[in-house]
Parts: C-alpha cells; sequence; structure tokens
C-alpha cells in the first residue's frame, strides 16, 4: 500500500486504555504532516488481536525488529499494559527506540501511517552520517491510533510508549480541581493555628492544620482550607510571597498537592538520584588493571 493510499484511507484500529510512559517529550521540531483533525475520537474498545496485529506489522515495508542498545535492552523494558496504563489525557506523541540506521523520516512515516493518520515525524540522526540514531516521534491525531503503534512496534522488541510531557503539567494533571485546601510554607517555628488563621484578613479559614516537630514546635508548614475554590485562587493571588510575623518570613502559598502528586514528585526524586549515582559511577576512576 502507498502513503498516497494510506493517508487518503488511513488504517483506523480498535481502542483501549488510556495510557503513558516516561519518556521525555523531545523539543526538536517534528515534520508537519497536516492540519490537525477536529473532534477526535479517544472513546475505549477492544484491542486488536495478535493474528490482526502480525498482518499490519506485515504490511510493506515491514516493521523489522527491533535492534537492541546498552542504554535500553530489550530486557529492560516495561510491561506493555504497563505502558498503557498510565498517561495524560490526549496524549498521541508515541516515542520510539530501537529503530535501524537506515531510518528516516520517510520510512517511519510508511512505519506508523498503516495505525492512522499522523500529524508529525521525527526520526533523530546523526549530523555528519545522517544514520538514524535508534530514536524517533511518531505523534497522531487519535489516541487508539497511537495505542495501536504502540502496541505494533512493542511485540517486535522495540522500547515504545507514549511521550511524557513536562512534571509540571504530570503533576498539574493529578490535581484534584476541587480541592479547597492551601499548602503554607516557612511560618515561624512558634505559631499557633489561630495566629496563622490571622495571616490572611479578610478570609474565613474552615480549618487549619500546623505540622509539628516532636517538641511540638511549628515545623515551618501547614495547611488552611477555605469554603471555595474561588476563594482559595484568590488567597493564593493575594498572599503568595508576603511577610508574616515577628520575623517577617516570606510564605510561599499554594494547593496541596493529592497522593497522586506526591507519589508523582517521590517517583521523579528517586529516578533523578538513581541517574546522578549512575553518573557518578561510570566516571569513578578505576584503579584496577586488567
Amino acid at each position: 500500500m502507498s502513503i498516497l493510499q494510506a493517508r487518503v484511507s488511513p488504517t483506523i484500529l480498535s481502542d483501549s486504555s488510556i495510557a503513558s510512559t516516561q519518556f521525555t517529550k523531545s523539543t526538536t521540531p517534528q515534520v508537519s504532516l497536516g492540519k490537525r483533525h477536529e473532534d477526535l475520537d479517544e472513546t475505549t474498545a477492544s484491542t486488536t488481536p495478535h493474528g490482526r496485529l502480525d498482518d499490519i506489522i506485515q504490511m510493506e515495508p515491514t516493521i523489522p525488529k527491533a535492534i537492541s542498545s546498552d542504554y535500553a535492552p530489550s530486557e529492560q523494558r516495561q510491561g506493555l499494559e504497563q505502558i498503557l496504563g498510565d498517561r495524560l489525557p490526549h496524549n498521541r506523541n508515541v516515542y520510539i527506540q530501537g529503530l535501524h540506521p537506515t531510518t528516516d523520516d520517510k520510512l517511519l512515516e510508511k512505519f506508523a501511517l498503516r495505525f492512522g493518520s499522523i500529524e508529525s515525524i521525527k526520526v533523530y540522526t546523526d549530523r555528519i552520517t545522517g544514520a538514524c540514531l535508534g530514536c524517533g516521534f511518531a505523534k497522531f491525531y487519535e489516541v487508539r491510533s497511537a495505542e495501536e503503534c504502540i502496541r505494533a512496534f512493542y511485540r517486535m522488541g522495540y522500547k515504545v510508549g507514549f511521550a511524557c510531557e513536562s512534571f509540571n503539567s504530570r503533576h498539574q494533571a493529578k490535581g484534584d480541581p476541587t480541592s479547597t485546601t492551601l499548602y503554607i510554607f516557612n511560618l515561624p517555628r512558634q505559631l499557633t493555628e489561630a495566629e496563622l488563621a490571622g495571616f490572611f484578613p479578610g478570609y474565613t479559614c474552615v480549618s487549619c492544620n500546623i505540622l509539628r516537630d516532636s517538641r511540638g514546635d511549628c515545623r515551618g508548614d501547614g495547611f488552611v482550607s477555605f469554603d471555595s475554590r474561588e476563594v482559595s485562587d484568590e488567597v493564593i493571588r493575594e498572599f503568595h510571597g508576603t511577610l508574616v510575623g515577628p520575623g517577617q518570613r516570606r510564605i510561599s502559598v499554594r494547593y496541596a498537592e493529592t497522593p497522586a502528586q506526591r507519589e508523582l514528585r517521590r517517583i521523579t526524586a528517586q529516578r533523578r538520584q538513581t541517574r546522578v549515582t549512575e553518573y557518578k559511577q561510570e566516571r569513578a576512576p578505576s584503579y584496577f588493571v586488567d
């Protein structure tokens, strides 16, 4: 099937659950392939049977098995359901690692078009040789097309998943838009709940909670709730960065994190520390001679 035929009548496959991975989204400009579609269908349905998926993989040009690398060996891949189990809404950008050195934008486009209409394609290449560096992105107009692309490339051994948005985007997506509880940081050490409520004149606090250490002193942070989201928004705008207390401390005022946001922050910090540790180990001098 030619590219032109695929563009006119793209193969639209069945949906599956909304998903995401931890890959970093590229900031490199991608090849634009068309005007954005309106009213995209992102409903979910049953997954494509393996036999049907194999037929799609074998379409010309056939998607080859992935090339493994020291950076991302196949045995370190996440499980498919894990990859498809946690993504930001409306994310349709797929990250693919394990591409052959001869892969370019046009070839990856041919691979991707069999799953549906594509918005952009980007293959990373060596500036001198022009050879593919092993990874690229395919952004689809529909989530279900992106999901089937992930299933197919995963089946062929690629490290593949939804390209991740920034930490701030993921953090915001896991927030509670109905929450009225604010987190207050950099509070004076000697502070009562009544004094904390008094830091916000003109507003009635529904509840106040100061976090304390083993001696009963304020740790420097606490929580304050108001009766509506609108009021909480006003308090943030008016009091974030203001000076309070005898020591004129500049307080930070923001929405309290949800459990999901706290877990995201914990995992992100853990991964960052792991990367730092691995980097130090790689650069550590060796005192042994083979």
